[in-house]
């Protein structure tokens, strides 16, 4: 017998037991075919064969039918027999500590697209073998965190931040979480390739006595799991200090503060790896696929805090019940955790911030905290303590790919304030922060000549989206009234930015034009520092939208890459919000087919580059280079283009 058919059949010998075991545990088919799929799993990096791996087998023609799938032996095989004769199989491969990977991707985070699938065509009686997929290893950082004394800090919050390229602008980003434990040691995992910023956090969480409190739902530093829900900030659930009789210090995820020194009150300040007090002043830690960065170690050394209050004035308006959170500048777009201090606002407007360190920080006054992330949702810090949280919402924007974004809606209140604030060594009693009213904007809807209105019996939800997209202004929202054939709506909620309508809530529509004050603001938008009301917005609709199609050739040979298409005016590459249409990219198939849809009419240029480089349309930088290698094209409303490409890497300088 020849060699290789000798080893398949050792192979099916080996691994026949575990198959005939998951058949009777109903996760393999029964018998429908002669056909066999087998092969292994390595590591991408070192190519060491990966035991412990789950493989999945489905096919194309079967989307959404569940297919066998397995786990990879000592030597890392897998094996799949017993298969009905198609050309539509596909082989996905999952293992802890591993990105996610699917057989014919060259990196993680590869297109799902149909198109962009990898089959795999088995006869009757075929044996298709030695199919190779590799999983990448994600990187972890690891440290110990002790106090001036050299002594472990238990259960303080290690995190993760950094730079990421939000509505053309660079964005620090929050990423994963963990805790020290006994030793004083963390360690965050699952890391992708990056520039990690590592900071040790501490809040100074004030609350006043006033406010309920309830039994300890965590042990202290403990994070927050699980499903997302309504939040329970407006309660006290952690052990707290009474300071003098009116308010609370909260111990939550962060460092127990020090005994006050010569009756002077002491905090541990955040701290960025080494030993910087900003996050501009910190050294970032580059993490490659398989990296393992150990001790990366923080100590934390106290430092003189002083008593901040003030009061905030609201005019007529009724004294709102939102939380004050105090940011070191620089952070604002940041949510909880990245605060120096936080506190509430009492019935007469007065408030207090214990043990505040000295810094240039900004006061920011609003209902909803925001942020985006590319660390795991699952696991996040509590609310801050004295949140009136609303309920919390997480989700994805398709100018921010590759993370998510966690909405505490927080106390619905229409007022705003920001002010910045400098604390040296003394403490501040007498400041004022003024609060003004969040803008709307209202109009109505109108469809363009020839376009269907949907049923006016359902209200259709809309969103205002940051023009720069800072999360920190929130993701503002109001709808159109049932039955209402006018389709009015109202918008509540502008803060102290420029917003746009979100042009992706409207399903398969687009704006053709946002007319407002006789002029087109769909790409300017609305200020909502001018403290006023828009008026008689009238946003017109079309389902007319654009397509661009063709073929990418890498030489004379079809084959996958990422396609993009962005406008020709420069202006257009920043401040696009977090869902803009006249920026896109799309996978090309695995035979060089693409398609870029739902297009407004306008001037593009056009580029095919590889598919690592499918996500650099977010940097203005990478345009730039890539404007004088492109296609250019015109398109109007309803048309369809077809050009093909050739592919074209980038060089950014």
């Amino acid at each position: 017998m020849p060699r290789r058919l000798v080893c398949h059949a050792v192979l099916l010998l080996v691994l026949v037991g575990s198959l005939a075991t998951l058949t009777a545990q109903g996760l393999l088919p029964q018998a429908a075919g002669t056909g066999t799929i087998s092969g292994v799993v390595v590591d991408a990096v070192s190519g060491a064969l990966l035991a412990g791996a789950r493989v999945s087998l489905r096919r194309v023609d079967t989307t959404g039918q569940p297919g066998p799938r397995m786990v990879t032996d000592a030597k890392g095989r897998f094996i799949f027999a017993n298969l009905a004769a198609a050309k539509t199989h596909y082989l996905d491969a999952s293992r802890f500590g591993y990105a996610a990977t699917r057989y014919g991707w060259s990196a993680p985070g590869g297109s799902s697209a149909i198109s962009a699938i990898r089959q795999i065509a088995v006869d009757d009686g075929q044996w298709v073998s030695d199919i190779r997929i590799p999983l990448w290893r994600l990187g972890s950082i690891s440290g110990r965190v002790v106090d001036e004394r050299g002594e472990p800090v238990v259960g303080v919050a290690v995190r993760v931040y950094s730079t990421a390229n939000i509505a053309g602008r660079h964005q620090l980003a929050g990423g994963n979480i963990a805790t020290t434990d006994d030793r004083g040691v963390y360690r965050i995992a699952d890391l992708s390739p990056g520039k990690y910023i590592v900071s040790v956090l501490s809040v100074q969480s004030t609350v006043l006595n006033t406010t309920p409190e309830v039994g300890q739902l965590r042990a202290v530093g403990e994070l927050a799991t699980g499903g997302i829900g309504g939040g329970n900030g407006a309660v006290v659930a952690s052990p707290g200090v009474d300071v003098d009789g009116r308010h609370r210090l909260v111990l939550t995820n962060f460092a127990t503060p020090p005994p006050p020194n010569a009756n002077q009150s002491r905090a541990y300040p955040a701290v960025f790896y080494p030993a910087a007090s900003t996050a501009a002043d910190a050294m970032a830690i580059d993490i490659n696929y398989g990296d393992s960065r150990e001790a990366v170690d923080f100590q934390l050394m106290p430092v003189a805090a002083v008593r901040v209050s003030g009061r905030v004035d609201a005019g007529t308006r009724p004294i709102p019940r939102f939380l004050l959170r105090l940011l070191p500048k620089g952070s604002e777009p940041l949510g909880f955790g990245a605060e120096a201090a936080t506190t509430q606002i009492e019935p007469n407007g007065e408030f207090t911030f214990l043990n505040v360190p000295a810094g240039e920080y900004t006061l920011m006054a609003q209902g909803a905290v925001m942020d985006f992330t590319t660390g795991d949702s699952f696991v996040r810090l509590p609310d801050a303590p004295g949140f009136p949280a609303g309920g919390i919402s997480v989700g994805s924007k398709r100018g921010a790919p590759d993370m998510g974004y966690l909405l505490r809606s927080g106390q619905s209140e229409p007022a705003w304030g920001r002010l910045s604030v400098s604390v040296g060594a003394s403490d501040i009693a007498d400041m004022v922060v003024p609060l003004h009213a969040a803008a709307k904007i209202r109009g109505h809807l109108l469809f363009a000549e020839g376009v269907t209105p949907p049923a006016a019996t359902r209200p259709m939800i809309m969103f205002a989206q940051p023009v720069n997209g800072d999360p920190s202004l929130g993701n503002p929202n109001g709808r159109t009234q049932p039955n209402d054939a006018t389709f009015a709506f109202t918008i509540d909620g502008l803060l102290a930015g420029t917003y746009l309508i979100d042009s992706m809530t409207f399903a398969a529509m687009a704006p053709i034009s946002v007319m407002w004050d006789g002029r087109d603001v769909k790409d300017t938008g609305f200020d909502g520092t001018l403290g006023r009301d828009f008026d008689d917005v009238v946003v017109t609709l079309t389902d007319k939208l654009a397509e661009i199609a063709g073929v990418v050739r890498d030489g004379q040979t079809p084959g996958p890459a990422a396609v993009m298409a962005f406008p020709v005016e420069r202006e257009r590459w920043t401040n696009f919000g977090w869902e803009p249409l006249r920026l896109q990219s799309a996978p090309a198939g695995m035979n060089g087919t693409y398609k870029l849809q739902r297009l407004p009419e306008g001037d593009y240029f056009v580029i095919a580059v590889p598919s690592t480089q499918g996500r650099a349309w977010l940097d203005p930088k990478f345009l730039a280079a890539a404007a004088p290698l492109a296609s250019r094209l015109s398109i109007k409303w309803g048309e369809k283009a077809s050009i093909d490409l050739k592919l074209t890497p980038v060089a950014v300088k």
